[in-house]
């Protein structure tokens, strides 16, 4: 297959990838979330818990408007209150806000695992072993392959997958590239979800308010 003719909605570069990253680990740093060392073991099921939370979203039609994050996206800043009341009540919690959050979790630890840092990421992601974070050829494998399961199999699928890889950067590298292509299969403008939650995430307390 001619990589090059490939279309694929949800891929981003790794620099944009790695920004977003950068963010990510600076407000979990800032909250609390990294005070304690865990395992990668325990972080990998927190994320577990996300791709559950977007199935009960799911299953309880908590869809959400992408028109209204789309317009939201454009001006949307964590300390107007205004802002921060309008996306609790219209966008946090459905299918797409968890997605996003998968991505999220996804990106701080591979962030924290010291996987991809922001002074040599050129060099990690573009090594021939590694190549591109995103791949729009397993994105487009993926949407092929899951295309006409339930979401509830969907998100299972990347359950099982990421059980299978050992080194824990083939493991998150393979949920983003899968929650890419769940986003697409359900039209999902994941970079806008991420975005408008990277930003609402600077309003909140300290550990969201949980143990950990």
């Amino acid at each position: 297959m001619d990589k090059s003719k490939i279309r694929c909605k949800n891929i981003f570069s790794d620099e944009r990838i790695l920004s977003w990253m950068e963010h990510v680990y600076q407000n979990a740093v800032e909250k609390g979330f990294h005070d304690h060392e865990y395992t990668f073991e325990h972080e990998m099921m927190l994320i577990i818990t996300e791709l559950s939370e977007a199935v009960d979203a799911h299953r309880n039609l908590r869809v959400g408007s992408d028109s209204l994050a789309q317009e939201m996206h454009t001006n949307f800043r964590a300390e107007r209150k205004s802002d921060i009341e309008m996306y609790e009540s219209k966008l946090k919690d459905t299918v797409h806000d968890e997605l996003a959050d998968v991505f999220i979790r996804a990106m701080d630890l591979m962030a924290h695992e010291q996987l991809l840092l922001a002074s040599d990421v050129r060099d990690t992601c573009n090594k021939e072993e590694k190549g591109p974070i995103l791949e729009a050829i397993k994105i487009v494998g993926w949407e092929n392959q899951m295309r006409g399961e339930t979401f509830p199999a969907q998100i299972f699928e990347i359950i099982r997958q990421s059980a299978l890889f050992y080194k824990h950067y083939d493991c998150l590298k393979l949920v983003m590239n899968m929650v890419c292509a769940i986003a697409n299969l359900h039209d999902c403008p994941l970079d806008v979800y991420i975005e408008l939650k990277m930003e609402y995430n600077r309003s909140r307390p300290r550990l969201h308010n949980k143990a950990y």
